[in-house]
């Protein structure tokens, strides 16, 4: 479960947990619900997440591919120094905004 906060044309969620196979499903309906409400910029508080792996990516691609479509944008904030490498490491940063 993630704590989402709306602020005008812009919609934070907070992850509280680790972005991986075993709970990446709940992370995947709460963005695509999102996405389908008409959010145009989703940003991702990555503060408390400290691991993600192929199928976290996985559903970081599918809403930015989402978003893109309706002209919106996905962008990463508080993103720890391992996910950062990791981000850097797959050219993700080159399509999402990380800070």
């Amino acid at each position: 479960m993630s704590t989402i906060e709306k602020n005008g044309s812009k919609t934070i969620i907070i992850p509280e947990q680790d972005i991986i196979a075993s709970n990446r499903d709940i992370l995947r309906k709460e963005l695509a619900d999102l996405v389908s409400e008409g959010s145009k910029h989703i940003i991702l508080d990555m503060a408390k997440v400290g691991r993600i792996d192929s199928s976290g990516l996985s559903v970081l691609i599918a809403t930015y591919n989402s978003l893109k479509v309706n002209e919106g944008i996905l962008e990463l904030i508080n993103v720890n120094e391992t996910i950062r490498k990791l981000f850097l490491l797959t050219r993700f940063d080159r399509y999402i905004s990380i800070s």
